[in-house]
């Protein structure tokens, strides 16, 4: 029976992990813009060996230690399957982790300079304080995505609790999960190489849970008021996903676990 959950929790991590959709939006979208990945790429090389004051050269003097033309191409994935309209820092915050910087708040400066140099080559379109409805820097998707992206896309989603016990974490990179590869055991994406204390997340990943029939029971309410239909549809939205974990974890008899990472300071939370 373990084994038989294991291939089964394995068929779901296939199905909605985001990481394993990396390979399908690398090809789409170096098919779609190999010119325009190849000048942001160039534009890094010349930003990073653009003549400035001694603390930023250093900084982005890093990217040169980089493979620049994976930095590009990472980027290039996050602006095509970018919908909408996002806070510069929040594009910056999905950029940040792929430019290999141990400081994060240097690795948020040079993303934003790369979006920057992403929305000269038309790869992006920044809406500037004075024009923008917010009256700060926005960033706006220009692309239009593929119908079978847009499905693929949209059948992924954050890994639900596992319905098998997890592996164990046997290291700073690894993950509970049976496909995850390297995964930070540090929420953020930002990790190290010393010492974390590893048996209480393998601890805490082994204990068995189920939910309670009584609460299930309860319909589920907002917490805050829906006065907009934006926020109407999203809580439907939120709600009919939910009901279809919990009916998922009903239907494998009502057991699951959940896998654990520490925050920067310590600080134990569930994930899934």
């Amino acid at each position: 029976m373990s084994e038989l959950k294991r291939l089964e929790q394995t068929t779901i991590e296939d199905k909605f992990s985001k990481n394993n959709i990396v390979e399908f939006l690398t090809e789409y979208v170096c098919n779609r813009i190999p010119r325009k990945i190849n000048k942001l790429g160039l534009a890094i090389v010349d930003h990073s060996c653009e003549p400035s004051w001694e603390s930023k050269e250093r900084r982005v003097g890093q990217l040169l230690d980089r493979n620049v033309e994976d930095i590009a191409q990472d980027i290039a994935i996050i602006l095509v399957t970018l919908e909408g309209i996002h806070p510069i820092q929040s594009v910056a915050s999905m950029v940040a982790p792929h430019l290999g910087y141990d400081d994060p708040w240097d690795a948020i400066k040079t993303a934003s300079e790369i979006i920057t140099l992403a929305c000269d080559i038309d790869m992006c379109d920044i809406d500037l304080p004075d024009c923008s409805i917010t009256g700060s820097l926005l960033v706006r998707g220009v692309y239009k995505l593929s119908p079978e992206v847009e499905a693929r896309l949209n059948q992924t989603k954050y890994l639900p609790p596992m319905i098998c016990p997890p592996n164990q974490v046997k290291n700073n990179y690894s993950s509970g999960y049976l496909t995850k590869k390297r995964d930070p055991i540090i929420l953020g994406k930002y990790c190290h190489s010393r010492k974390i204390c590893l048996d209480v997340i393998n601890i805490q990943n082994a204990i068995p849970l189920s939910i309670d029939m009584g609460v299930y029971s309860e319909e589920e309410l907002p917490s805050k008021p829906l006065d907009t239909p934006e926020k109407g549809r999203n809580f439907m939205q939120m709600k009919n996903e939910s009901a279809e974990v919990y009916q998922d974890l009903l239907d494998q008899d009502n057991e699951f676990y959940l896998t654990h990472k520490y925050d920067s300071r310590g600080r134990l939370y569930s994930q899934g």
